[in-house]
């Protein structure tokens, strides 16, 4: 069996959202603190943490504007049996610029802008809007 922390951690914060919860806690991984980064730095999620020592944990608190939460819908694009790569010239705006793809790149973890800006492709990991 394989676990698939991308996709958890993503869905994890949209149902949080949905909930109107506070926080919401997920296994961590170093993709997943990179994924949490760069969704704070998007202005996302408000912060996270990482907890623990042998069985990590990373806690996340959602951000909620006056019209609700930040992150309405979030959706994992690339899975194990489907890869989904993009090259710079083919990675579009998402949602007239309100969404977010989340790259995997040769030089880390960027939004889709980044990656338009440095010219460089990917992975696409997930989607949030």
């Amino acid at each position: 069996m394989v676990a698939d922390h991308i996709a958890n951690f993503i869905i994890s914060i949209k149902n949080a959202s949905a909930a109107r919860k506070r926080s919401v806690e997920a296994t961590h991984t170093k993709l997943v603190e990179a994924i949490a980064a760069v969704l704070k730095k998007e202005g996302f999620i408000e912060s996270f943490d990482v907890k623990g020592e042998v069985k990590r944990r990373i806690v996340v608190t959602i951000r909620y504007n006056e019209d609700g939460p930040a992150v309405s819908e979030a959706a994992k694009v690339s899975r194990f049996s489907r890869r989904v790569y993009r090259a710079a010239k083919d990675i579009r705006p998402m949602r007239q610029g309100y969404g977010l793809r989340i790259l995997t790149t040769p030089k880390g973890v960027m939004t889709d802008r980044e990656a338009r800006r440095n010219n460089i492709g990917g992975e696409v990991l997930c989607e949030v809007w």
